[in-house]
């Protein structure tokens, strides 16, 4: 599971500007060049200094696609719904905005275990 951007997004960076598209196909490629399955969740919501984050998460979805990865947490989707869960801050969770976090990533890989789901 892989959580990876939000440094990168913050104060309105560029994909291009940071290189978040080469970075995130790098991490892909070693993760599946040691044989494991990358699942990455799109970049949580913040009220702060991410206006620029949607592009950053176009790329998440791009490349899960392209690589036909299982689609990771919709960390976005959550907390944009539910911004009462970030902190004062507005970019870091409350205690309950990282139960939520985890429950979402449970979410997303559940289906990866059909015993489990049963």
């Amino acid at each position: 599971m892989v959580g990876y951007g939000t440094n990168d997004s913050w104060g309105n960076q560029s994909v291009t500007g940071v290189g978040f598209e080469d970075t995130m196909n790098q991490i892909v490629s070693r993760l599946l060049d040691a044989g494991k399955v990358p699942i990455l969740a799109r970049i949580p919501y913040s009220s702060q200094s991410h206006s620029t984050l949607p592009a950053f998460n176009d790329v998440i979805d791009r490349i899960t696609a392209e690589q036909g990865l299982p689609c990771g947490a919709d960390l976005y989707g959550w907390f944009l719904q539910h911004p009462d869960q970030l902190g004062d801050d507005g970019v870091h969770p409350t205690t309950q905005g990282y139960a939520r976090m985890n429950e979402q990533w449970g979410k997303a890989v559940l289906p990866l275990y059909p015993a489990v789901a049963e």
